[in-house]
């Protein structure tokens, strides 16, 4: 990058990028068509100690951009005095250096006095949420059972009159062969 002094005043300078990328279409794949271009920038200091650049960088992210840095390397400004104070360490820590004190006690809350905020009556569902994922024979023959589903699956309730009436008639048949055998002997 180049700094050039830009207008009367020694506070702006135009910044040129002799190979600088921008993006001029997308192709059919999905990927981004680039294009070598130059491009200038101007950097404005104001007597307050802001600065603005034609990209808009440090006005979005209160950060110095490329073009403020390369100024600032140029002329021997320091770069850290055109950092956000949000972006400190001292800010930071000055975060948790409030004292909160909350109220013990819900009953010694004073009353509120406004409007009064509810839902929209379509928003409120009862039960649980639909579930988007359908259990599949995979997951059966793991032994895998989902949150929502019964403890039985899909296969043993097919077949839950068979197979529970057959294990009552065996359980019929014993009992009476024990009770004939007790009496008999």
């Amino acid at each position: 990058m180049r700094v050039v002094p830009y207008g009367d005043n020694q506070l702006e300078f135009e910044v040129h990028c002799p190979d600088e990328f921008a993006p001029t279409g997308r192709r059919p794949d999905g990927t981004m068509e680039f294009v070598k271009r130059m491009f200038k920038y101007v950097v404005i200091f104001a007597p307050d100690n802001t600065v603005t650049c034609t990209c808009q960088g440090i006005q979005l992210a209160h950060l110095p951009c490329s073009h403020v840095m390369a100024v600032c390397q140029e002329r021997n400004f320091a770069e850290d005095d055109y950092v956000a104070d949000m972006y400190r360490t001292e800010y930071l820590a000055s975060t948790w250096g409030a004292s909160f004190h909350p109220y013990p006690n819900q009953y010694q809350w004073p009353p509120y006095v406004g409007d009064r905020v509810c839902p929209a009556s379509g928003w409120i569902r009862k039960g649980r949420r639909p579930h988007k994922r359908q259990v599949m024979t995979m997951d059966e023959m793991e032994g895998r059972r989902m949150g929502h589903q019964a403890r039985r699956s899909t296969t043993d309730r097919q077949r839950a009159g068979t197979v529970d009436s057959f294990y009552l008639l065996i359980f019929f048949y014993l009992l009476i062969f024990y009770l004939f055998t007790y009496i008999l002997f």
